[in-house]
């Protein structure tokens, strides 16, 4: 296996890091439509057939996050969405991206945005529940 992830690494190396930015954008099309739910690196190394260290390594030269950080940045955005435009309760908006301890939502929520998830509706809420 690692004969053939270095096989792979010299080949994209001499394509000029082509088959990363694919790998990258492959990973990245994943994420997005998979937002809803849980979501980790073996996932989504499956799912476009590389293994999780060569993705996790290809993504970071690619993006320059990290596919977790990419990940949490990309919940983060879409529980922004739905607080703004959506009367669910915030447990519910958390538990439907894949976050199973509220508090811990509440917590990475408030590192992004410097608001609490709720403060954070009652200044953006732009219409009531769906």
């Amino acid at each position: 296996m690692r004969w053939v992830e270095n096989v792979n690494t010299q080949a994209c190396s001499l394509l000029g890091g082509k088959e990363d930015t694919t790998v990258a954008e492959r990973a990245k099309a994943y994420v997005e439509s998979h937002i809803l739910g849980e979501i980790s690196r073996n996932q989504v190394a499956e799912s476009i057939h590389v293994s999780p260290e060569y993705l996790s390594r290809v993504f970071r030269q690619v993006t320059g996050y990290s596919l977790v950080e990419y990940i949490t940045k990309e919940k983060m955005n879409a529980a922004q969405e739905m607080l703004t435009h959506s009367g669910k309760p915030i447990s519910q908006i958390a538990s439907q991206l894949g976050y199973g301890n509220f508090s811990y939502f509440s917590q990475l929520f408030r590192s992004y945005f410097s608001l609490s998830p709720s403060e954070f509706r009652r200044r953006n809420q732009t219409r009531l529940p769906d």
